[in-house]
């Protein structure tokens, strides 16, 4: 049975966690065993400061982060299915990540770099650890 047959909802990630590309190697095509079939997701937290507000441009919202973040996580599924999942950092340092594509050559990702914007191509070839 779903959850939405049952009247009830599925979460994960926050609303200030703004899942941004998220992308499955559906084709099983990645090299890598590790990363083959799972799922990809890039992350924009808003920068703030100590306090918990949030000091991007003229937002002044409070917000619960005090640090960015804008990386690329894997997903796994916790067991044998999607229905819990495993989040792990696999890169960090992004500037201002927008879209993700995964393919037999690796993960592309876009970012805008407030108005340079650049592209990433991660190879899966050898261990991030």
């Amino acid at each position: 049975m779903h959850a939405s047959e049952k009247g009830e909802y599925i979460s994960t990630f926050i609303s200030h966690r703004s899942p941004l590309g998220l992308a499955f190697d559906r084709k099983q095509a990645l090299s890598d065993n590790r990363y083959k079939g799972k799922g990809f997701m890039l992350i924009w937290i808003a920068p703030g400061n100590a306090d918990g507000l949030i000091t991007n441009g003229s937002d002044t919202s409070t917000g619960v982060f005090s640090g960015f973040s804008e990386d690329l996580v894997l997903i796994e599924p916790y067991q044998s299915s999607y229905d819990e999942i495993k989040c792990t950092r696999l890169v960090d340092g992004f500037n201002h990540p927008s879209d993700l594509v995964c393919t037999e050559k690796g993960l592309f990702v876009i970012e805008s770099n407030q108005g340079s914007p650049n592209m990433y191509r991660i190879y899966f070839d050898k261990p991030f650890f």
